[in-house]
């Protein structure tokens, strides 16, 4: 009975495959390829790989990780065993075309390793190390909810542009602290029409690093940088990041600037602002990969 049953789902297989031409070299190779999976898993699994290229529209050699993704994401409303079928039958077709060298990798293996590493970003404390995006927006509006206030002075509301800038360089550069410390204001110039800070070892004169200023933190670091020359008015001097007695500002008045605006988020350190920047670009670099081939 199971032979007779067999033959019956083999033939049924041989005929869908002579009645969808478009694809039946690659599915003809998938379905010897599966050698002993039963005849019935075959006949499935051929059928849905079929729907599945048909779909993309696209030559099995050009198919990516985002093809799958996007096929998949069609049927997410369904039930979970009818999920995983078709996720079954697609992960064997995608092994067969990289068995067969028809593509360079296993997409759909990259697709489901992709996913499972955002999902222990998300999940695993000791990766996710910063502050939340949430975290991040409290704070500035910490700092600038303070220079709105109408009673501070001039030199006052300074001081907290400066704190704005220093916080925004950790955040959205990833700065080491000694060298924002050690930073003057001719180290601030222009390249390729970007605003540029450059890290210099003052020992050498070499340059560590190069870091782009944000839009948001450029118009802020003018108006600082005329504040500072007015305010000082000694060519002589030529630190940045200054005190209300135009001193360079010290490691410890480094860390004050940043605990002082925690208020809603808790202790924040230096080292917590340059780790959401380093969370971030983690987090980015996870998706380049996906995002590269998703726009291939």
């Amino acid at each position: 009975m199971d032979k007779q049953r067999n033959k019956q789902i083999h033939e049924q297989s041989m005929r869908f495959l002579e009645d969808n031409p478009r694809y039946k070299y690659i599915l003809n190779g998938f379905y010897d390829w599966m050698g002993s999976k039963t005849e019935e898993t075959k006949y499935k699994y051929i059928t849905i790989s079929n729907t599945f290229l048909e779909y993309c529209n696209k030559k099995s050699s050009e198919l990516y990780a985002f093809d799958y993704d996007l096929f998949l994401s069609r049927y997410r409303s369904y039930s979970v065993s009818y999920q995983q079928h078709i996720y079954a039958a697609l992960s064997n077709l995608s092994s067969y075309l990289l068995a067969v060298k028809i593509a360079d990798k296993d997409y759909l293996l990259e697709l489901k390793n992709h996913k499972q590493r955002q999902i222990e970003i998300s999940n695993d404390s000791e990766a996710v190390r910063g502050l939340t995006d949430e975290q991040m927006q409290l704070l500035l509006n910490n700092v600038r909810s303070r220079y709105q206030n109408s009673e501070l002075s001039y030199i006052e509301k300074a001081m907290i542009q400066r704190d704005e800038l220093i916080i925004l360089f950790f955040l959205f550069t990833g700065i080491r602290r000694r060298q924002i410390l050690r930073m003057n204001v001719e180290d601030i110039g222009y390249e390729n029409g970007h605003m540029i800070a450059r890290a210099i070892r003052r020992s050498t004169g070499i340059i560590e690093c190069e870091y782009i200023v944000t839009e948001e933190a450029e118009a802020l670091l003018q108006s600082y940088i005329e504040f500072r020359e007015a305010f000082v008015q000694d060519s002589s001097t030529s630190e940045l990041f200054i005190t209300e007695q135009k001193k360079r500002l010290s490691a410890a008045g480094l860390d004050y600037i940043v605990k002082q605006y925690g208020e809603g988020i808790g202790k924040i350190s230096v080292t917590e602002l340059r780790e959401t920047y380093l969370r971030r670009l983690y987090k980015c670099k996870r998706h380049i990969i996906y995002e590269k081939e998703r726009t291939r």
